[in-house]
């Protein structure tokens, strides 16, 4: 148990950790009656998290009939949630270009799930032939390596704000 315990706290920690990295918290108000809705927009999208707020929590909001509860819950609150997700999205995305060989790429890679040399092979392997002077043997020289810590620095300066 002196080796398990610890391992079992660590991996449970990593889960929470990852869970919290991809769970959305959207703070909302219908009928003057505040929820919150939580979910992974990986695995449930926005108009299930509606659909499910509207019917499950009917009673609460008021005035929802069977005849009304698509137009008047459901639907206004799938594209709201649909709006703040793209929003958080967003904040955990950074955005740069990046110039190799006098032929600038744009890279979008959301940090907290990618690293950046993952993003640099990515690229370099993706455009190899497209990035004058490349070649299977400077690859990893030429383009991954500086990619990879320009993409670093620009995550570090990201992280700062």
């Amino acid at each position: 148990t002196d080796c398990v315990n610890p391992v079992v706290l660590h991996l449970a920690e990593v889960s929470e950790k990852w869970v919290a990295d991809r769970t959305v918290t959207i703070p909302i108000t219908i009928n003057e009656k505040e929820f919150t809705v939580k979910f992974m927009p990986e695995r449930e999208n926005a108009a299930e998290m509606a659909r499910r707020l509207c019917i499950e929590r009917a009673e609460v909001i008021g005035g929802l009939t069977n005849e009304n509860v698509v137009t008047n819950c459901i639907e206004p609150v799938a594209v709201y949630l649909q709006q703040q997700v793209e929003q958080w999205t967003l904040s955990k995305t950074l955005s740069v270009a990046v110039k190799v060989n006098n032929e600038t790429f744009s890279v979008r890679f959301m940090p907290d799930r990618q690293t950046a040399v993952e993003m640099s092979r990515k690229l370099c392997v993706e455009n190899a032939a497209s990035i004058e002077g490349l070649t299977d043997a400077n690859i990893m020289s030429q383009c991954v390596e500086p990619v990879a810590q320009y993409l670093q620095s620009q995550v570090d300066e990201w992280r700062k704000k």
